[in-house]
């Protein structure tokens, strides 16, 4: 009998090339795609833990501030130019009174004319008549003449005019966005100078008579000459050429911006023999566009001062714009603000 044989398929003992080929490539596509969607998830991640960062930043800033400025009797250094300066003069300008402004700082002379100046000071001469050591053409100015008579503020200082309507553009510096509306302002915003309550003999009898005692605590010790300010201070810069980003929403990415902190300085008038308190009050987060201090930040319309102080009122606005880490190649950037009514009668 004849047998007849069906030959089968027998089976393989492996893949073939092709087969292989596109098991690997279905393995890579899954991997990457993890690692795609890990990538996401960390950036995502960080993003949410720079912009809590930012937050946290920001609201301590503000607390310190608010806890420094209890109490304080607000001032708006300001005077007159009593012997004319030259556009070459570097040694000194002399003034009706240098108190209340600090022991160096930016002075804004002949503001809202074609003579407007910037110029730095690096010390106050005792006799409280005569900045000394300046820098000229500081911020963005050109260097000029300055006849006898003209006026001068600290540039740190934000003083709404009493005037708020009918103002022509070289009346005022900026337009702030206030709690009752627009408020027209001169200065650059970025201080505050005060003064405290103290006792001269280290305890708390804070009052002579019915008057309290003003002054400030400087190295430890009150002082009734003392003074204090709040002054945002320069520590890098932030150019939105090189970082790629419009971080005002302006509509170009053109503009340089400085990046500080808010710097607490205790000094007492009239006496040089006594070194000035500098303190730290937060991050080198705060930021301001550089040649316009005080400038509109957020393309809103309006300026942003940091510090806008109403002595008519006793009113402290104090708005902060803090930038913290990058996200999606951007800055984040968070604003904080609060009013401060101060418990004590204003400076006259």
């Amino acid at each position: 009998m004849k047998i007849i044989q069906y030959r089968g398929s027998h089976a393989r003992g492996g893949y073939t090339l092709l087969e292989m080929t596109f098991s690997i490539s279905m393995y890579v596509v899954i991997l990457l795609s993890t690692l795609s969607m890990l990538k996401r998830d960390t950036m995502l991640a960080k993003s949410s833990l720079s912009t809590g960062h930012v937050e946290l930043m920001a609201q301590e800033l503000l607390y310190r501030l608010r806890h420094e400025l209890t109490n304080a009797q607000g001032a708006n250094p300001e005077a007159i130019v009593t012997a004319a300066l030259d556009d070459q003069s570097e040694l000194s300008l002399r003034v009706d009174s240098t108190l209340g402004f600090p022991n160096s700082g930016v002075l804004l002379v002949n503001r809202g004319t074609s003579s407007e100046e910037r110029i730095g000071y690096a010390n106050l001469e005792d006799t409280e008549e005569y900045f000394g050591d300046l820098t000229r053409a500081m911020q963005c100015t050109d260097a000029t003449d300055h006849a006898e008579g003209v006026d001068l503020i600290w540039a740190g200082l934000a003083e709404p005019l009493a005037q708020q309507s009918g103002l022509s553009a070289e009346q005022f510096d900026g337009i702030a966005d206030g709690l009752l509306g627009p408020v027209h302002f001169r200065g650059d915003g970025t201080g505050f100078s005060y003064r405290k309550p103290v006792d001269p003999a280290g305890g708390k009898d804070y009052l002579s008579g019915d008057k309290l005692k003003w002054g400030s605590d400087v190295s430890g010790t009150p002082y009734i000459d003392g003074r204090s300010c709040l002054v945002f201070d320069v520590r890098r810069e932030l150019n939105e050429v090189s970082s790629r980003v419009d971080l005002n929403k302006d509509g170009d990415q053109l503009d340089v911006f400085d990046i500080g902190t808010i710097v607490l300085q205790r000094w007492v008038a009239g006496d040089a023999t006594v070194d000035t308190d500098l303190f730290g009050m937060g991050p080198a987060a705060v930021i301001q566009e550089r040649c316009n201090y005080g400038g509109d930040l957020d393309d809103d319309g309006f300026d942003d001062p940091i510090f806008l102080w109403d002595k008519a009122t006793r009113q402290l606005d104090i708005k902060l714009y803090v930038v913290g880490g990058i996200s999606n190649n951007n800055p984040i950037v968070r604003q904080v603000r609060t009013s401060i009514f101060l418990r004590n009668e204003v400076e006259l």
